[in-house]
């Protein structure tokens, strides 16, 4: 029985240095969408953007007519962006409500984070879905203030896919939409390799074995 535990303990190190690896591998599937290399302006002026990340698989709609745009003028009010550019999204700057930015993923997502930026007085909150259910939820004040812009981080996991994200910002206490920006979203896929998935159906089979002798142990 002794060896048989010692053996026990090796295969779990050895499943434990696998996933290490594995998950070290894959961490490079990794997307960084940092609007940089588009062409960015003052408000309502830069570059507006839809499907030049669809070779990353993701696609940005924004639900009100104004769009969103590469914008040069708020990154240094953001902590966290990256020069030059962020995106900022027009919502109707009070006008509307019910406004949102969704990002749509044609390709495998399993995690997302992205900078934000909101004006003084507003939150940021960010749905992921799978399809038409909804994954999470989160409602977030940015902790930084610069220059009269509230900026924080978004981080989402999921085992599930993620198939699209909606954000939306409003002044606290209200459900009028108003303006945000966003940079640095960075979208991952962390499939589980099939080496790991047959050493996790060996372990199960062992797990087995080690009941039934244990069983048959007790009834000698």
């Amino acid at each position: 029985m002794g060896g048989f535990l010692n053996n026990m303990k090796l295969i779990l190190k050895i499943a434990g240095a696998l996933f290490l690896l594995f998950g070290a591998s894959f961490s490079a599937n990794a997307a960084v969408i940092n609007f940089d290399m588009l062409a960015g302006g003052p408000i309502y002026e830069g570059e507006l953007v839809t499907t030049q990340y669809s070779d990353v698989g993701a696609i940005f709609i924004d639900s009100y007519s104004g769009g969103a745009h590469a914008n040069n003028i708020l990154t240094s009010m953001m902590s966290g962006s990256s020069a030059p550019n962020v995106l900022w999204v027009d919502q109707g700057s009070g006008v509307s409500t019910g406004q949102y930015l969704e990002i749509e993923f044609s390709k495998k997502v399993n995690s997302f984070s992205a900078i934000f930026g909101t004006s003084l007085s507003a939150n940021i909150t960010f749905n992921a879905y799978s399809g038409a259910t909804l994954l999470g939820t989160q409602s977030l004040i940015g902790g930084t203030l610069i220059g009269g812009v509230r900026s924080g981080e978004i981080s989402f996991s999921s085992l599930v896919d993620i198939t699209s994200v909606r954000m939306y910002s409003n002044p606290v206490g209200t459900d009028t939409s108003f303006n945000f920006s966003i940079d640095n979203v960075t979208i991952s896929a962390v499939p589980v390799p099939a080496a790991v998935w047959l050493l996790g159906s060996g372990l199960i089979g062992l797990l087995g074995v080690a009941r039934k002798r244990k069983s048959g142990l007790k009834g000698s």
